[in-house]
């Protein structure tokens, strides 16, 4: 295990410089909005893959899990895959839920205006990241402190060690993304109403007051 200490770090630090390339560029400034439409196409491509493979007779998809993974993306169980003509062809119905979510996200962008999302999309994707980030090195800490037990089954625990590295980022970036698109879709905005004046003796808590966030 000491021996393979500073290849271990070099793994890890490659990943790290990949992650904090990309948040130092939303931190100058990136325009997230558009990687949106990218996300929404990666994403819908796995769900329809997974569910309505081309291989199968459209009789055997699974559409009530696109139905289930659509009300969790938008929080909105409004899109039926069984309503779209797709002649079964699953690229039918990867276009109507790619739609959908598009819609979705352009009609939260209308409501609270290009400016903040823009700042929103920031916001989310840092939180996003950093959160994600921390959960990883955690778990690689805990991969490193035991994978030296791998060379009693005869592996290399160097070679395990980069493969299940490789393996947990993937499924960190792509979490990282879907947690990102998810969070946006599911955006309930509160549009600010006017209140009348309060009288002198009135506090501006007085009354029942609500929070709410993403």
């Amino acid at each position: 295990a000491r021996k393979n200490v500073l290849e271990y770090d070099d793994v890890m630090n490659l990943q790290r410089n990949a992650i904090y390339k990309e948040r130092n560029a939303i931190l100058d400034g990136k325009d997230l909005s558009s990687r949106i439409e990218e996300i929404v196409d990666d994403e819908v491509d796995a769900v329809i893959g997974e569910n309505c493979p081309a291989k199968l007779p459209s009789d055997d998809w699974d559409m009530k899990a696109v139905d289930v993974w659509a009300a969790n993306m938008t929080g909105e169980a409004s899109f039926k895959a069984e309503k779209v003509d797709h002649e079964d062809d699953p690229e039918a119905l990867e276009d109507a839920l790619e739609e959908y979510l598009m819609d979705t996200y352009r009609s939260k962008e209308e409501t609270l205006g290009a400016d903040a999302m823009r700042q929103l999309e920031s916001q989310v994707m840092l939180r996003i990241m950093d959160v994600r980030w921390m959960n990883h090195l955690q778990a690689m800490d805990y991969l490193k402190t035991g994978i030296g037990l791998r060379a009693f089954g005869q592996r290399d625990p160097l070679v395990e060690y980069k493969n299940e590295a490789y393996n947990a980022f993937q499924n960190l970036t792509a979490g990282m993304y879907e947690d990102y698109l998810r969070t946006l879709l599911r955006l309930q905005v509160a549009v600010k109403q006017e209140q009348p004046a309060l009288a002198e003796d009135k506090s501006p808590l007085d009354g029942k007051v609500s929070y709410s966030s993403p």
